[in-house]
């Protein structure tokens, strides 16, 4: 397996990868849209890829500024001390710890961001739960406002130690 940054280059593959793994998925609202009507909710410059054979198996990214405002205000942060990061693996890369690495990465670089916080939000059923957990996110918010969405979500909540 081999991680580097994504480019523009890498664009074309991002998108297939994450309209196939939101297609294929049992219950599509484990998943939440982070591309839809050719809008990019996370810039492919902050995105870390998994390769295998040069094909894009898996990708983690940072997300941060004014989108991720409301996420900030539920958790009492400044949007600017507070960087999202979210996992999309291949159904067939599953359980080789590449959501782990890619996560981990993410997480690193939010933090090397000069980030105080990382969130991720996960619908209550996504085994990315475990993982989470794993790297010290805690339960932030089950709040109605998340619950009552298309995609009902958890507020995820990382703290690093500055």
């Amino acid at each position: 397996m081999d991680y580097r940054f994504l480019t523009e280059h890498d664009k074309k593959s991002a998108f297939q990868l994450h309209n196939f793994v939101h297609k294929t998925l049992k219950n599509p609202e484990l998943f939440l849209p982070l591309i839809e009507n050719n809008k990019w909710y996370f810039d492919i410059k902050d995105t870390y890829g998994a390769f295998v054979e040069n094909d894009l198996v898996g990708m983690a990214a940072m997300m941060h500024g004014e989108d991720i405002m409301t996420y900030a205000e539920m958790l009492g942060l400044s949007w600017e001390e507070l960087g999202e990061v979210f996992v999309c693996v291949h159904p067939n890369n599953r359980k080789n710890h590449v959501a782990t690495d890619l996560l981990t990465m993410a997480v690193e670089y939010t933090q090397s961001n000069k980030k105080k916080y990382a969130c991720a939000t996960t619908h209550p059923e996504n085994h990315s739960i475990k993982i989470l957990e794993k790297l010290g996110f805690y339960r932030a918010s089950d709040s109605e406002f998340l619950a009552r969405q298309k995609y009902p979500r958890i507020l995820w909540q990382k703290d690093f130690e500055n």
